[in-house]
């Protein structure tokens, strides 16, 4: 499950405002809805910035300090599009800021339902995994073929 998220750089009351659009559903300028990571599940957050001005990018995301639901973080300085995985172990809130390059913060909140997995595939994992496994059917032939030439 994927929770994404488009920044539009926009104006309320004459002063910059971010239009965040959460899944496709436009707020007003200048709104930071709660994002809701659902019960019972670890989802990903894509953050995207849609400006017309190519110098508006990302500059940092920021968690507090021992936050342990928030991981694999993609790049973020100097990007218009980043990732990160939410775990969502446990129920509750997490603040966390974003900073941009020529463009104020947003600070809005994750409200984590719990209940997730706190475990994900990673893409080395998958391939560690297919290792072993191809590993293992390689010692059943060769085991195999052991005991088929002794029966001779």
């Amino acid at each position: 499950m994927t929770i994404s998220v488009t920044l539009t750089p926009g104006t309320n009351n004459g002063q910059f405002a971010w239009i965040m659009s959460v899944d496709g559903k436009a707020q007003a300028p200048g709104e930071t809805p709660t994002l809701h990571a659902d019960y019972k599940t670890s989802p990903d957050f894509s953050f995207t910035i849609q400006s017309p001005d190519p110098t508006v990018t990302f500059k940092s995301f920021l968690v507090p300090a021992g936050t342990t639901e928030i991981h694999h973080v993609s790049t973020v300085a100097g990007t218009t599009n980043f990732t990160f995985k939410d775990h969502n172990k446990n129920a509750g809130d997490i603040p966390y800021e974003i900073l941009f390059n020529n463009a104020p913060k947003l600070d809005p909140i994750i409200d984590n339902g719990g209940g997730g997995t706190g475990f994900y595939f990673s893409g080395s994992m998958v391939e560690y995994a297919g290792y072993a496994i191809a590993a293992v059917v390689i010692l059943l032939v060769v085991a195999r073929w052991m005991m088929r030439k002794g029966a001779h």
